[in-house]
């Protein structure tokens, strides 16, 4: 996991930003390159917006949070998804476990916890809690499977 930068003051920001539909705006007299008015970052390949701010570069969804609602809690969650997506309202402040979960599926099926066991040629149904992974079963049947997986997401008070 990459180290975060320390955001500057809520102030500073203020000072520093416009905020406005998902975007932070220059303010006042800039660079050559920073016009007042001009949208801040660049959208890295990962699909993020990055800020650079007197030679650090920052997360432009983190910026935005500790802007508008004054805080900078350690995981921010894109509720829809889509990374670059910074309106404060698909922000949301989450827990490690709880942004991996809203997650897109992985795995060959899509299915999070749903996988094919070659050896057995079945499909096996896992969960992961607390870090470690617990087996749920195998069958011939994908649906079933699934089915195992969801009854023990839903049943289980850790998930």
């Amino acid at each position: 996991m990459r180290k975060r930068n320390a955001l500057p003051s809520q102030e500073y920001l203020k000072r520093t930003f416009d905020y406005r539909d998902g975007c932070l705006l220059w303010k006042g007299p800039q660079s050559k390159r920073r016009k007042a008015g001009s949208v801040a970052g660049t959208i890295t390949p990962r699909g993020y917006v990055r800020v650079g701010l007197n030679g650090v570069t920052y997360s432009a969804h983190r910026l935005i949070y500790k802007l508008v609602l004054g805080s900078e809690p350690f995981e921010i969650d894109h509720v829809n998804r889509v990374r670059h997506d910074n309106r404060v309202e698909n922000l949301r402040p989450i827990s490690r476990s709880g942004n991996t979960h809203n997650s897109k599926p992985k795995g060959m099926f899509g299915i999070r916890g749903v996988c094919w066991d070659s050896v057995q040629s079945r499909y096996r149904a896992q969960i992961y809690i607390n870090k470690k992974k617990i087996d749920l079963g195998s069958t011939k049947d994908f649906f079933e499977a699934c089915c195992i997986r969801k009854r023990a997401e839903l049943h289980h008070p850790d998930y």
